[in-house]
């Protein structure tokens, strides 16, 4: 039997399942897909199944210039997703366009974070500049850091995967770190959150996501 690859993937706020050993920067996200947020304003999941809920977000203008074609998050609004065994993922991907704003500490993309369970995203404000994580959880936190530095206002393509032997991450479609994990991900029961710590419900994201 074929292995499975799981995705999860914040292009559009999109989370997708695949199936087989198609690399990340060459499939077709179509592909068996579980969920598709295309932040066009709301949280509707347009492949049907897994609709969220948007709390205190605007449109903006997103990355080709068009007016309303991205999300701006702005340090108090986040989408909810709730939960459901078909997005306990093993094998996953995860990617998103981001237009972070300058700010200092954490601020979440994605978290389905029960307390050392799940999945994290995650940027880190630091002299003016952003570094991005991902992680997984498998009782405690395995995380790779993206091997650039994210310049403020200026946009960019994150991706990140766990294959069951390494997460890896790339920057603009270029490799940018991997670290080894063999685990199985735990889950609980919290929701999925574009934009928000679930576990604490804090570290807001600051800046535009689109697709």
């Amino acid at each position: 039997m074929m292995p499975r690859r799981l995705r999860i993937m914040l292009w559009a706020g999109l989370i997708t399942q695949l199936l087989g050993p198609t690399p990340l920067l060459q499939a077709d996200v179509s592909s068996g897909l579980v969920a598709h947020y295309p932040f066009d304003g709301n949280a509707t999941d347009v492949s049907g199944g897994h609709d969220g809920v948007a709390y205190g977000l605007s449109q903006t203008v997103d990355r080709c210039g068009f007016d309303k074609g991205a999300l701006y998050f702005n340090q108090a609004g986040y989408i909810s997703i709730p939960d459901t065994a078909d997005l306990h993922l093993q094998h996953l991907s995860a990617c998103v366009w981001l237009q972070p704003d300058v700010f200092t500490g954490i601020r979440i993309v994605l978290s389905k974070d029960d307390g050392g369970k799940g999945i994290q995203f995650y940027l880190n404000g630091v002299g003016g500049a952003c570094l991005g994580f991902f992680g997984l959880g498998d009782g405690s936190w395995h995380n790779v850091q993206f091997g650039a530095t994210l310049v403020p206002g200026q946009w960019c393509h994150l991706a990140a995967t766990a294959d069951g032997q390494y997460l890896r991450v790339f920057v603009d479609c270029n490799p940018a770190g991997s670290v080894p994990f063999s685990g199985t991900v735990q889950y609980g029961t919290r929701a999925f959150e574009i934009g928000r710590n679930t576990y604490s419900h804090n570290q807001y994201f600051s800046g535009a996501m689109d697709e």
